[in-house]
Order: C-alpha cells, then structure tokens, then sequence
C-alpha cells in the first residue's frame, strides 16, 4: 500500500507537532508490518528531509522522500502554508498514486482522490475564536481547515477530552473519531546519576534547585499566571520557596504575536530577573536532564488536547503540579496534583504544601512513572497504521 505523509512540521524541531510527527513515525517505522508499504514523506525544504530521517530505523529501505517546495514565495507565514497545503502538496500526492494520506496536525490539505486520515489534536481555533481568527486571513484557513476536517475518510485525536470537543464544535460523527493518545519517547525516564545532573544543569547555567515549565508562550498556556504566584511565592513566602528559582524553556520569538505572552517583558516588570532562569529552546537530552533536576513541574495551561509536558514529567519521575482543566486530568489522573488555573490562591496553597512535604512529592513521583507506562509511542503507531491501511 502507498501511504502520503505530511512531514512537513519536522523543520520546526521543538513545536508539539514534529515532536510527535518524530516520534510517531520512528515508532511507525519500527513496526514489522510496516516493511508490507510503501511510504512518501513530503517536506517543504531540504533543510527538513535529514532530521526525520535520522529518526529512520536503519533497517527500513521503503521510504521515498519528497521535497515539495512553494516556489516564488519564500515567506513563512499563513499564505505559503496554505498555497503548500491546497496546491502543490495534493500535486504532488497524485502523481505518485497514493492510496491513502497521513495529515498529523489539523491542516486545509483535502484530497479528490486519496484516502485522507487527519490527527485532530483540538479545536483551539474553535473554542477561542476571536483570538485566533482575528484577520480576514486566519478566517479564510479555518474555513478551509474545516472543509478537509469534513471531507477526511477518518480523524485520529489524542484523548478522549478533544473527541469530545470535536464533536461538540464541528459536529462530526464519533464513529469517523478514534482516540489514540500520545507516548513519551525512550529517552523520557528517571536519572538515578545526580553527577551528571548537576553538571549538566550546570551547563544550562542553573545553579540552584528549582522549579519547572516548559509547554509553549501562548496566552492559553497561563505563564502571565504562573509568574505572578511565583512572585507571591518569594515575597511572602521565602521560607517554603528557600532558593529555589522558576526555570522556564522553550524557545522565546523574536516578534511580537498578540496570542504570545512576552514572558521577558513580564519577568522584568515583575522584577523577577534574578528569580526566574528563561533557557530558550533546549534539545530532548537537556529536557531529560530538566525534568529529572526539579523540584517540581508546574503546567497551569487553560486548554490542551493533551498536554504531552505533563506525560514526560511523569515518566522522569518528576513530581506534577498541573491545571485541572481539559484533558490534563485525563492524562495525569491521580499521579499529580491540580489546582484552578483562575484561582492564584489555589496555586500559591498546593505550592506551600508540596514543597513542604517531601514525602507527598516522592510519592507522586512514584505514581507518575508508573502512569507514564501506560502510554506508549509503538501502541499509538501500531493503531495509526491500522487505521491507515484499513482505508482500501
């Protein structure tokens, strides 16, 4: 079988759609069955190709890759990704006879001829509308988006929260709907070698304990909230909090976006610059190191579809404190801690009682590896696939 997927997020590393366009794939590729098919990947550029394909077991020789450039555009913004997603990705899909079409991110490409699959992983753009469909562009792609969302043969999301959702907001069918939820890669587990920690913390410039958030900069992810309880936190309660900074990473834009919050600017306004460590984009082994050298993980995010951060933590052993609102519960069930990510108070109080207790975080820690277990990259590819070759 000849099976098209969309590679195309892979050229931006540390977004939640090529993590698991990554790690999907790889898993994919493992699987035995996988050697019966034929797989096309399409990327936008060269510079993507490589990178997935260091993800490639050595042993699968069934994969033709394709870069399938927008030519005479070379901007990276909202009318390239559409022009590459209705014109010259379907193009280029129908001359190599496809017989069915992966889309792992909710995407405006719809195919007159090829079975197409879409992971669904929210309805963001639905559920807070007029901030992320505030130009006349943004409208026009939700449309779209909409349009191959109806015409798909089937939709794959990661958790039962964003089955729901879709349902609710796009008025699809539950049984076009199959809930496969994420994994956390292999390389997501306990260090047992506090040296080699510390040194590489050290290498990230964090030289004290600390606590930890990484997830993303949009408004919805809460970070304006979690700073000023952390600054809460050192004012008046400098005796729980000891030495212990706020460490954030994830790579920080360079332009001003109205969904983004500017966490430099209100780090300063907060006069928090001495508390708070921003580490930008870090890679996969200096994320292990992260999650394994806190104190505690903190996600005080107002909307996922699945909330991968909290899953990683949890399979490194570090304790969780996290939102209960969308799928979060779901995921972490009762291996965290939650609080109301409206109410300050609430934080500021699970704060004071979980780094007063050494105990209570140890046995968080204990049950978020063993609920970390549960999910798994292998199981989600082996579904995926099934799903994909049952569309003849």
């Amino acid at each position: 079988m000849k099976i098209g997927i969309n590679a195309s997020f892979t050229r931006k590393p540390y977004t939640g759609i090529a993590q698991y366009t990554f790690q999907l794939l790889e898993a994919m590729f493992s699987l035995p069955q996988a050697r019966e098919h034929q797989f096309f990947l399409y990327f936008e550029d060269e510079k993507s190709a490589p990178s997935i394909t260091n993800h490639k077991p050595a042993r699968v020789t069934n994969i033709i890759e394709r870069i399938v450039k927008t030519p005479f555009y070379k901007r990276d913004d909202l009318v390239r990704k559409t022009a590459w997603e209705k014109i010259n990705l379907p193009a280029a899909a129908k001359k190599d006879s496809l017989h069915v079409f992966f889309t792992p991110y909710n995407s405006a490409t719809s195919f007159p001829m090829i079975k197409h699959v879409i992971t669904l992983h929210d309805v963001i753009w639905k559920v807070y509308e007029k901030d992320y469909l505030n130009n006349f562009r943004k409208n026009i792609y939700s449309r779209q988006t909409f349009d191959a969302i109806k015409k798909a043969a089937h939709l794959i999301t990661v958790s039962e929260y964003s089955k729901k959702e879709i349902i609710k907001y796009l008025n699809i069918d539950p049984s076009f709907i199959t809930v496969i939820k994420n994994g956390a890669a292999d390389c997501f587990y306990p260090v047992s070698d506090q040296r080699k920690i510390q040194t590489k913390l050290e290498q990230l410039n964090i030289n004290s304990p600390y606590l930890f958030y990484i997830g993303g900069f949009e408004k919805r992810k809460n970070l304006d909230f979690l700073l000023k309880a952390f600054k809460k936190m050192t004012e008046n309660y400098a005796n729980v909090l000891g030495s212990r900074k706020l460490v954030i990473a994830g790579e920080i834009w360079p332009n001003k976006d109205p969904l983004v919050t500017d966490v430099q600017a209100v780090v300063g306004d907060l006069g928090l610059k001495d508390k708070v460590i921003l580490t930008g984009a870090v890679s996969n082994n200096d994320l292990v190191t992260l999650y394994n050298g806190a104190d505690l993980f903190v996600f005080p995010s107002l909307y996922e579809g699945f909330g991968l951060p909290v899953l990683e933590a949890m399979a490194c052993g570090c304790p969780v404190l996290a939102s209960n609102r969308t799928a979060i519960p779901e995921i972490g069930q009762d291996a965290i801690e939650y609080f109301n990510p409206d109410r300050e108070d609430e934080l500021i109080q699970q704060l004071n009682r979980l780094l007063s207790d050494p105990v209570i975080t140890a046995e968080l820690s204990q049950k978020g590896r063993i609920r970390a277990k549960s999910f798994s990259w292998p199981r989600a590819a082996k579904k995926t696939l099934e799903i994909l070759t049952s569309q003849q």
